[in-house]
């Protein structure tokens, strides 16, 4: 398996599908990614039409998720159909205020389903302040998972974040995924 790691950023201003020479037919995703294009030319080619080259050390991410639900949260992950992955880290920061009582865990699917990626029993408590991010605990480190192991919503491939106490007051943080992809 080759490792990911180009994607192409289209702006608002490009929002529509771009055809490079190849006649491969690039479409964004809801987040106006483009990933892996399948050469360099088309590459050239997406960026001749205003789309902007970057490296994003994320492969997902969910900004204002509420933690003061229990309802799932989708988290879209920014990876090519088919492609596996091997999450690395989960971050939660910027924090609207300390979430003290929060807890929860991260599944593949929804209703908390599938094998936990984040135990149910994860406490937020570290994240004080929206200047302080907590690393939350993996419970299986380095497995790589296949593209079947996540949910599909609208096309993006999605984990959830699904507490099983909620703060009590209205709190948000910002949460990233970030892994290796192989396609």
């Amino acid at each position: 398996m080759a490792q990911v790691r180009n994607t192409i950023w289209v702006a608002p201003s490009v929002n529509q599908a771009i055809l490079p020479r190849s006649g491969v037919l690039y479409t964004p995703d809801i987040n106006g990614h483009i990933t892996a294009p399948a050469s360099g030319q088309d590459a050239a080619d997406l960026i001749a039409s205003g789309a902007v080259p970057f490296f994003s050390p994320y492969i997902g991410k969910l900004l204002g998720a509420n933690f003061n639900v229990t309802t799932d949260q989708a988290i879209p992950l920014f990876i090519p159909g088919g492609a596996s992955v091997r999450l690395t880290r989960i971050s939660v920061l910027n924090a609207s205020h300390t979430l003290a009582t929060a807890a929860g865990g991260i599944y593949p699917t929804t209703a908390k389903g599938g094998t936990a990626i984040v135990a149910a029993t994860q406490a937020f408590t570290a994240v004080t302040t929206g200047a302080l991010a907590l690393d939350l605990t993996l419970v299986s480190a380095n497995i790589v998972y296949p593209a079947s192991a996540w949910a599909v919503v609208g096309g993006v491939y999605s984990i959830y974040l699904s507490l099983t106490t909620a703060e009590g007051a209205a709190a948000t943080a910002d949460c990233y995924v970030y892994g290796d992809i192989y396609e």
